[in-house]
């Protein structure tokens, strides 16, 4: 990340940064942005059974996208909004739907409206999904089973408020 900042096609992008937050998961959003297609950087906590109070202490969950830039309106002459999906990869050590902590690995992908400002603020509302494996212990046993969390999750919306740079 620190020679992508540093090089001159880096400087070149536009940065942005901010909050996301869904019952599911609340974190930070890395973004860098050039012409139609973006990339994004999530490192998030992963709140399985934590709000409920079943988990004291939350999962970590990094995600990484390239966004492509579906389709775009102007609203007024402050207002545009941008419907952005694309594929990624996720990575974490989460708990999954059997209550078992442990190592997840797979194939995300997101989609999400944007409403950008020209004050440099903007507003996010989308979705998120990860396919993928999880390790766990089962018996004293170390298991690999499906991720169900990041399919029956999916569907949770998430909120992001970022500032462009």
């Amino acid at each position: 990340m620190f020679c992508l900042l540093i090089s001159e096609e880096g400087r070149a992008q536009t940065f942005e940064c901010g909050l996301i937050s869904s019952v599911a998961q609340a974190g930070v959003r890395f973004r860098f942005m050039s012409g139609r297609n973006d990339s994004e950087l999530r490192l998030c906590a992963d709140l399985y059974h934590v709000i409920d109070g079943k988990n004291s202490c939350p999962g970590g969950l990094a995600s990484y996208f390239i966004r492509f830039n579906a389709a775009e309106w102007k609203i007024n002459e402050e207002v545009r909004v941008q419907f952005n999906a694309g594929p990624g990869a996720s990575a974490g050590y989460v708990m999954d739907n059997s209550d078992r902590r442990g190592v997840v690995a797979g194939m995300s992908g997101m989609a999400s409206f944007d409403f950008r400002f020209n004050s440099g603020l903007s507003v996010s509302a989308g979705f998120s999904a990860v396919l993928g494996c999880h390790t766990g212990k089962k018996d004293g046993n170390t298991t690999l089973t499906f991720y169900h969390n990041g399919i029956y999750r999916a569907w949770i919306p998430e909120i992001s408020i970022n500032y462009r740079f």
